[in-house]
């Protein structure tokens, strides 16, 4: 239980200091002090100068790239005792092919959020599912998560009354069906490995300008290089899936 909540503390032959408690809904960020390290949330209460400016609350995670810090201003006269950095809840769904629909279905009713890949902002964690539609594709449907920040990926079938429209025939020949799926399967895995090593590459060299460290510089260069296979290995199967549709 805290004893002191928001009080001056007078220590001899130094600076005063307060006592501030961090509330949060992500008990693993981080808290910094006018950009100094402190702890975790868990770690609290915090000692801080009464001259200190800002405190920030950072998510966990670097592959939470869209989730913003959330910031305190210590010279107000509100930032004593218990602050609450409550952060949002965030859904990146992804699809491939991209463009598609993504509707919640919930017990209050249906609501389309918009089209992937799409980033979805939310005060508290979703109910229901997610119906993800395309038009000539087979429909999916996803149970949201329940974490600050949630990554869906799914690949939608192509139904079988789109292939034999788009390749003449009036039923799809089965027997060569499978390349279809493979192609198109490996292109929607290339795709996605390809935006995943991206945005980790982006979060270590954010992270290497900060620090200069030389392990983080080799990591950014090496998932750059595991996108750019990704993006070649995608490229690959959506000509293969191109080409089955001319020929």
């Amino acid at each position: 239980m805290l004893c002191v909540l928001g009080t001056l503390i007078a220590v001899p032959g130094a600076a005063q200091v307060r006592s501030l408690t961090v509330v949060s809904n992500m008990n693993t960020a981080h808290v910094f002090v006018d950009g100094e390290w402190m702890g975790r949330v868990t770690d609290g209460p915090f000692l801080v100068a009464q001259s200190a400016e800002e405190l920030t609350v950072k998510p966990e995670t670097l592959d939470a790239w869209a989730i913003q810090p959330i910031r305190f201003d210590l010279t107000s006269g509100d930032a004593v005792g218990e602050l609450r950095a409550m952060f949002p809840y965030y859904y990146r769904v992804e699809s491939m092919p991209p463009g598609a629909d993504v509707f919640l279905v919930s017990p209050t009713g249906d609501e389309w959020l918009g089209e992937t890949p799409l980033l979805y902002q939310s005060p508290a964690a979703l109910r229901g599912e997610f119906l993800i539609a395309h038009e000539g594709h087979t429909s999916a449907r996803l149970v949201p998560g329940k974490e600050i920040w949630n990554h869906e990926a799914v690949t939608l079938d192509i139904s079988d009354a789109n292939v034999a429209r788009r390749m003449g025939l009036s039923e799809p020949d089965r027997r060569r069906r499978w390349i279809d799926v493979a192609a198109l399967s490996t292109a929607a895995v290339a795709g996605a490995l390809a935006v995943h090593y991206r945005t980790k590459a982006d979060n270590r060299f954010d992270r290497w300008q900060e620090t200069q460290d030389p392990n983080l510089k080799n990591r950014v260069q090496r998932l750059d290089v595991y996108s750019g296979v990704a993006v070649g290995t995608m490229q690959v199967g959506l000509g293969v899936f191109a080409f089955r549709l001319i020929f």
